[in-house]
């Protein structure tokens, strides 16, 4: 029996996220291994970009004593040390991004695997998690989700684009409209910036939907990334109700990541073991709730995608 069920034209949404906790419940194992994956990019971030840091520092310590000592002349000081280590500073640089290209990498990677593995989850019952089958998930699905982000990353770019040009149009015509003495016209003009305002935050709404569901459906239908995306668009015509679901699932995310940084900030003013305490908890549990979000999402787009499929069959 699928998790999302209708009733009177309404998706179960309680259903559905019961369904969801039970699936990140079945895969806590993706917790751990992003927990233990936490250690992996401190140390990494230490060796690739600390360390080198700190020896440009330590090699000009002399440098930095006499920026301390002579404030007056601190810009030439700091102009010198980076004209004198440039060489250094450019090896520093390169380490940090290639440090984020590794852990963009690997995080992209780690993610695509949790994709498939809570569609597996979702889809077959008697599923369970083994680190086997996640790396074979991650290996199946990494290239065309990172194609995919770089799609709705492209996307993104153009429309924070139109959105600023909208703005600075909107501003240039606005600005003698929101100083002028008349009541109306001061009216029109506060209506006309709330427009633009509600416009562009339903276009991120929507954004935001079409990208969730691209992941989805690439993942569920194991499609292409164009056709993927299409066919998200294509779903989230044919069922309105899918934003609302996303909205909701966004919102229940939201207020248990609150009710976990709540929990844990007392729990962090403990002297010494407090810090060691709260924040792996709070680490772990918004990873959880990550996993559950994932899976409500899955879990709708194949409850729908069934449920139509079973119409159609009986309707011919």
């Amino acid at each position: 029996m699928n998790a999302v069920k209708c009733k009177n034209g309404m998706v179960m949404v309680t259903d559905t996220i019961k369904k969801s906790i039970d699936s990140a419940a079945k895969n806590w194992q993706i917790v751990l291994i992003h927990f233990v994956l936490l250690f992996f990019y401190i140390i990494g971030f230490i060796i690739m970009v600390v360390v080198p840091f700190a020896v440009i520092l330590a090699g000009n310590i002399d440098l930095n004593l006499q920026t301390i000592s002579d404030p007056i002349n601190a810009f030439g000081n700091i102009t010198n040390l980076l004209v004198q280590n440039l060489a250094s500073l450019a090896v520093a640089v390169l380490a940090l991004l290639l440090y984020l290209t590794l852990v963009s990498t690997v995080a992209l990677y780690i993610f695509s695997a949790t994709m498939g593995t809570l569609e597996k989850t979702v889809r077959e019952k008697d599923y369970r998690f083994s680190l086997s089958s996640f790396m074979r998930e991650g290996n199946r699905f990494f290239g065309r989700v990172m194609w995919l982000t770089f799609l709705l990353g492209l996307i993104l770019v153009a429309f924070m684009i139109c959105v600023s040009i909208l703005v600075g149009v909107g501003f240039v015509f606005l600005s003698p409209l929101l100083s002028s003495e008349s009541g109306f016209v001061y009216f029109v003009g506060i209506f006309i910036s709330l427009l633009i305002a509600s416009a562009t935050l339903i276009g991120f709404v929507l954004l935001a939907v079409a990208g969730a569901f691209s992941l989805v459906t690439l993942v569920v239908c194991d499609m292409k990334v164009i056709a993927a995306f299409k066919e998200a668009l294509a779903f989230m015509r044919r069922e309105p109700r899918s934003i609302f679901f996303f909205l909701a699932a966004t919102g229940l995310y939201i207020l248990a990541a609150c009710g976990v940084m709540i929990i844990t900030i007392p729990l962090g003013l403990i002297p010494l073991i407090g810090p060691l305490l709260s924040v792996p908890i709070s680490f772990v549990c918004n990873r959880f709730i990550g996993l559950a979000m994932i899976a409500a999402l899955i879990d709708f787009y194949t409850g729908i995608s069934s449920s139509l499929s079973i119409e159609f069959a009986e309707a011919n």
